[in-house]
């Protein structure tokens, strides 16, 4: 898995960054230029010869027409002095957002994704995901989250893995992770982080929305103690995360403790710095 050493054996034996592996597969579903322009050069390369390449025997009348060997020896010099340029799809767009439990992530992202056009992939409901589904990893989230402890990275990692190569999109808003330093560089490599939007919100306030959210949402995490746990963790593990960006000039610090639309005139304040346009879903 990906989490300890930060990557896996490939099908031939290779060690690859599996955030490159991701981005590599996006490329593929997006349609990549790339491969097409291999497919098309792959004839040229063992020597033989495709199928729209194979026509009837040339009349005596085409002969004449045909350009002579001058000629074909001008026109490949002028095509090797002008070679196809394979056309590279562009690396992902990835916000990644974090903020304490009940800071308000989760209403922000999804005003970005009807205005900017994300993904918007949480980490927290992929993993309630994999709970639901019964599965052996289920069992065991569900125990840590009850515990207030960090998931594994691997887990988390290969659902955001599984999540971003179905979408076969290319903005990616990246909610409540990472959770640890481990693989923030693969990340960075494989992918175009444009910032890290922190909302940042006092333990007080947080600690009153979420027991407010418990009474109506049934969410067993959403109970004091646990709540005390999730802050503890965050503390911990989370807010290092904040320094490291903010440390590289990626994070971006936004008071969440203001009504809903306050705090969303300050996020897209942040795209239009970021040269990052307004693109409606519909229209990606």
């Amino acid at each position: 898995m990906w989490g300890r050493s930060s990557q896996f054996e490939g099908a031939e034996g290779n060690n690859i960054s599996k955030p490159r592996l991701v981005f590599e597969r996006i490329q593929a579903n997006m349609g990549g230029g790339l491969s097409v322009f291999r497919k098309k050069n792959t004839a040229a390369a063992d020597g033989s010869e495709p199928a729209s390449a194979k026509e009837e025997k040339p009349t005596e009348e085409s002969r004449q027409s045909q350009p002579s060997r001058e000629e074909e020896k001008e026109e490949m010099v002028q095509s090797l002095s002008n070679p196809v340029t394979p056309r590279v799809t562009e690396q992902p767009i990835v916000v990644f957002v974090l903020g304490g439990p009940g800071a308000g992530k989760g209403t922000q992202c999804a005003k970005i994704v009807e205005h900017f056009g994300f993904e918007h992939l949480s980490a927290g409901d992929l993993l309630r995901a994999e709970i639901k589904s019964g599965s052996e990893n289920g069992e065991m989230i569900a125990n840590m989250i009850k515990e207030g402890r960090i998931v594994p990275s691997e887990v988390t990692v290969d659902l955001l893995d599984k999540a971003m190569t179905k979408s076969g999109r290319s903005r990616f808003l990246i909610d409540g992770f990472p959770r640890d330093e481990r693989n923030n560089q693969n990340w960075e490599d494989a992918t175009h982080l444009a910032f890290v939007l922190f909302f940042e919100v006092p333990e007080s306030v947080l600690e009153e929305r979420l027991l407010k959210r418990g009474e109506s949402s049934g969410r067993s995490d959403d109970n004091i103690e646990s709540i005390k746990k999730r802050f503890h963790t965050y503390k911990e593990s989370s807010l290092p995360i904040i320094q490291y960006y903010d440390a590289k000039g990626k994070a971006v610090k936004i008071n969440g403790d203001r009504p809903v639309e306050e705090v969303w005139a300050e996020v897209q304040e942040q795209f239009a710095k970021s040269n990052i346009p307004p693109t409606p879903r519909n229209n990606q």
